[in-house]
């Protein structure tokens, strides 16, 4: 069957591989998240780009102190220690003093009276999306609670962990100004009294990918992205007339 006179449909062997080719570019624009915890950590500066890692006294204090004596663990802490926020930096998991260390978490490590704190601040305004998870890794663990809270005000969630490896998933958006920024938050305390012998160096595992809603192709892009495609089979189809 032959094209209408003056009308061209792009029917030859080509396009479904070029719409392969739209899909998968359009499918991977979508997908790549703005920022990863683990895969940004570094000990190099705190700020570091917009992640912080803190403790609340009560206000958000960056951690000043990392300590680069340990070849396996990254990380900033406290004075004394505690509280603090590591990386596995090795190439499998480690269990030590109790506490697994994977190497796909940050581990927040309170102490008996501060949180352990990963703080995420938006770089301008618009529509973010958080996605992770927070797991036990102590495995003799007196009780733990994961907080998210937005701009020290809006309690986004909180979680009681009472047993080794329990994950608590997590995926919401939220629309932030510039400045704007969530807490991730490990805390000891689990509704009993808080005593030091019970509650030091106790371990919570947390995942995490911000994404924009700017990473998502808007409808025009797509569609100039698929005019592209139609030009580029619309000369290969004259050539082979030709």
């Amino acid at each position: 069957m032959s094209d209408p006179p003056g009308l061209w449909f792009p029917h030859d062997e080509g396009m479904p591989r070029l719409l392969a080719l739209f899909l998968l570019l359009a499918a991977t624009l979508a997908a790549a998240p703005l920022n990863n915890a683990v895969a940004d950590f570094s000990t190099a500066s705190n700020p570091n780009g917009n992640w912080s890692y803190g403790t609340r006294i009560p206000d958000f204090l960056d951690f000043a102190i990392k300590d680069p004596s340990d070849p396996s663990l990254d990380y900033w802490m406290g004075n004394g220690g505690l509280p603090r926020v590591s990386l596995n930096t090795t190439a499998s998991s480690i269990l030590a003093d109790n506490i697994l260390h994977p190497t796909d978490y940050l581990n927040l490590i309170p102490n008996a009276n501060f949180h352990a704190v990963l703080r995420w601040t938006a770089p301008a305004a618009g529509d973010y999306t958080f996605s992770g998870a927070f797991r036990l890794h102590d495995n003799t663990s007196h009780g733990m609670a994961a907080l998210i809270s937005e701009n020290d005000s809006t309690l986004l969630l909180e979680h009681i962990f009472s047993s080794y490896l329990e994950e608590q998933s997590f995926q919401f958006t939220r629309t932030l100004a510039a400045g704007g920024f969530v807490d991730f938050v490990a805390t000891s305390h689990n509704g009993q009294p808080q005593v030091e012998d019970f509650y030091i160096w106790e371990a919570l595992g947390v995942q995490l990918d911000v994404s924009s809603a700017a990473e998502v192709p808007e409808p025009a892009s797509c569609t100039l992205i698929a005019a592209g495609l139609a030009t580029l089979a619309l000369r290969r189809r004259t050539r082979a007339r030709t």
